[in-house]
């Protein structure tokens, strides 16, 4: 596969949220490699400030598309949304404040050696610093259990016909609960750091973040991966430990045993979504 077959066969994908500054840096850093011809999907989940289509074409020159969501309803959501909008066989899904850096060039090499695939993820490492993030060096090429969502490659349809992400996971945890899926339907995800994803992390005021909702969150979907993936017994045995610690460690802690109790009260209202 040739960059043009690339180009061709490959979209990107970027839900975001209150940070076009941010956004618009990636984008220029990513018109910077061979992707600059790839069409792009941007999800704006319901910013303050809607995006504008003609601040990106500043930073952006190739086929661009932004969809504004009238109504936030999360990542989970937008990034499904996205899947069903594109029209490639391939789908780089980044998060906004990620892009790749020359070594993208690998990029066909990796498609033609790989198609037995359903997610590749990458690397990622710190834009300021060039730490890793993500994963160790350590770590060998090959099949992997879980991939990082914004910073993989996606094959549409096996993604879209197991039913994408869970929406009502709304964000975390949502990757290794559809990685999980994923297995469970033999189908395979590949690691290789012969990409490296570099993610410039900033905290801005203008994002708005609910770090309570977080908390909420993050503990009631650690408890909904693992009850609506394996035998209520052993889901309780291996989610109740690593919501203790996350109830000890971290702060809001009214908001972890809220997202706690809620896991449990969720498994009932989806126990119909079981994938045993």
């Amino acid at each position: 596969m040739d960059n043009t077959l690339v180009n061709q066969s490959l979209s990107i994908l970027i839900a975001s949220r209150n940070r076009k500054e941010i956004l618009a840096n990636s984008l220029n850093e990513i018109s910077k490699t061979i992707l600059k011809d790839c069409s792009c999907i941007i999800f704006d989940d319901e910013s303050d400030e809607p995006y504008d289509i003609l601040y990106f074409k500043d930073y952006w020159k190739g086929s661009l598309q932004i969809i504004r969501n009238s109504k936030r309803k999360g990542q989970a959501y937008g990034r499904n949304y996205l899947l069903k909008e594109c029209k490639t066989k391939y789908a780089l899904m980044l998060d906004d404040d990620c892009f790749p850096d020359n070594n993208i060039a690998s990029l066909p090499k990796i498609l033609d050696t790989n198609k037995d695939f359903s997610i590749i993820t990458f690397q990622v490492v710190l834009a300021q610093n060039r730490k890793i993030k993500a994963w160790s060096d350590n770590m060998p090429n090959g099949e992997c259990r879980t991939f990082l969502g914004g910073a993989s490659i996606f094959k549409v349809d096996d993604i879209l016909n197991i039913g994408g992400y869970r929406e009502f996971f709304v964000y975390g945890v949502e990757e290794p609960e559809l990685a999980i899926r994923l297995k469970k339907n033999n189908l395979k995800i590949y690691y290789t750091n012969k990409v490296i994803i570099l993610h410039n992390h900033k905290d801005i005021p203008e994002e708005n973040r609910n770090y309570k909702e977080y908390e909420f969150l993050y503990a009631r979907n650690t408890i909904l991966l693992h009850t609506l993936n394996y035998s209520f017994i052993y889901a309780i045995l291996v989610s109740l430990p690593k919501v203790t610690k996350r109830l000890i460690s971290r702060p809001h802690k009214y908001y972890v045993l809220k997202g706690i109790f809620a896991g449990y009260f969720d498994t009932i209202k989806y126990w119909n979504k079981r994938t045993l």
